[in-house]
């Protein structure tokens, strides 16, 4: 059996994320934003939608057809299977993805004779469609389409067709929920997605998927996004710190929130007041895994030389200190400013002094460079970023091996 995977916004984010979790399947990129698979490695399609943050769709694969295989009767009679018949209203819906300008005709013409063939049986039946070629997770959501009906997935694949219903879609309800209602937000400071801070802890846990000893710090935890994620995808073992007063207390405050409205509570857990810069002096513990957002900079900047020199000593020092409270073989994922001026983009220039420091960088990303060039930087480090944005984030994992 194989499945499909409909990637996000940043589908390489998505890619690499799917690849940590399920590191012994295989996989093959139908496009850009549509990658297959023969195994899910122990997950069922909800679970691993549910880890997955980067992931807008997973489906499962009806097989490669023709133009002329779509236009025969016995496809239409395939599609007509797969709706649940034995109720008084039917709905469908097609998502096309990759070249669909040839398609968007013909799948029209099909969708209204499967409604046609569906009416005959005197079933009440309502195509779904969009102003978007495909139908996206808010419409699916919104009509009850995946228990009520069907999302048929098209895309180009080779010389033929690549046919599959959807089976689960990000859940975007709870995502603005956890981003928008939390108690404590920090707008000025800007806010982490919770998707983007999902994805960041599946690079840091490295394909595990026990976390029952597990221990994660966010030493730059501002109003706790990263640390929220962590209990949402179930590691219990959660520490905090930030030098300000205000983030501490907005940390606890949306932790403390959280753990009542999920009715979860901490095995083990810290929230501290401490710079990073001696955070191995106030945190007695060792660390499977860090990851960070700090504070980036402020938007508008008079001397960008002078930031990018105060923030790139920061983080030296930092990496100073994350070699003191790691277990072996750690991750960090940690994201790093990129100030964009005059059309150009500005980066810390400190990777060659944390490679010096024993630090590497733990995912290569060299065999992405050709498919996926647009989302790699000029150094072949991942960013993520919308557009209009001054300052973009660069995601880096690293390893230290004591």
């Amino acid at each position: 059996m194989k499945y499909f995977f409909i990637l996000g916004k940043t589908p390489l984010l998505s890619f690499i994320e799917i690849k940590e979790i399920l590191k012994d399947s295989r996989f093959e990129k139908v496009s850009e934003k549509v990658l297959l698979t023969d195994s899910l490695s122990g997950f069922n399609v909800k679970e691993l939608q549910k880890r997955l943050g980067g992931t807008v769709k997973i489906g499962k694969v009806l097989g490669k057809y023709s133009i002329k295989d779509l236009k025969k009767d016995s496809f239409r009679s395939e599609i007509i299977n797969l709706l649940t018949l034995d109720g008084d209203r039917v709905i469908f819906g097609f998502s096309l993805y990759g070249e669909t300008k040839k398609l968007k005709g013909l799948i029209k013409n099909i969708a209204l004779k499967i409604k046609k063939d569906i009416k005959s049986k005197n079933i009440s039946c309502r195509w779904i469609t969009s102003k978007k070629s495909h139908l996206s997770s808010v419409i699916l959501k919104k009509n009850d389409l995946l228990s009520r009906g069907a999302d048929i997935v098209v895309e180009n694949y080779k010389d033929k067709l690549l046919l599959g219903y959807t089976i689960s879609c990000q859940d975007f309800e709870k995502y603005s929920f956890y981003d928008y209602s939390k108690p404590k937000r920090t707008i000025k400071k800007g806010m982490l997605p919770l998707k983007l801070a999902k994805i960041m802890i599946n690079f840091g846990l490295n394909g595990k998927n026990n976390f029952k000893n597990l221990n994660l710090i966010d030493p730059f935890c501002g109003s706790g996004t990263i640390l929220i994620t962590a209990l949402l995808l179930g590691l219990r073992n959660i520490y905090g710190s930030d030098k300000d007063d205000q983030a501490i207390l907005n940390t606890k405050t949306n932790l403390n929130w959280v753990m009542e409205n999920r009715q979860i509570k901490l095995n083990k857990g810290k929230i501290l007041r401490s710079d990073v810069r001696n955070i191995s002096q106030k945190m007695n513990k060792k660390f499977n895994l860090i990851v960070t957002e700090p504070f980036l900079g402020p938007l508008k900047i008079k001397d960008i030389n002078f930031q990018i020199k105060k923030i790139s000593q920061l983080y030296i020092d930092a990496f100073a200190e994350f070699k003191k409270i790691i277990k072996n073989k750690a991750r960090i994922v940690m994201i790093f400013p990129v100030f964009k001026k005059d059309n150009k983009k500005h980066f810390l220039p400190i990777l060659n002094t944390l490679k010096k420091m024993g630090w590497q960088q733990d995912i290569n990303l060299a065999n992405f460079k050709g498919p996926y060039k647009n989302y790699l930087s000029k150094r072949n480090t991942l960013m993520y970023y919308r557009p209009g944005q001054r300052v973009l984030r660069e995601i880096l994992i690293f390893s230290y091996n004591k």
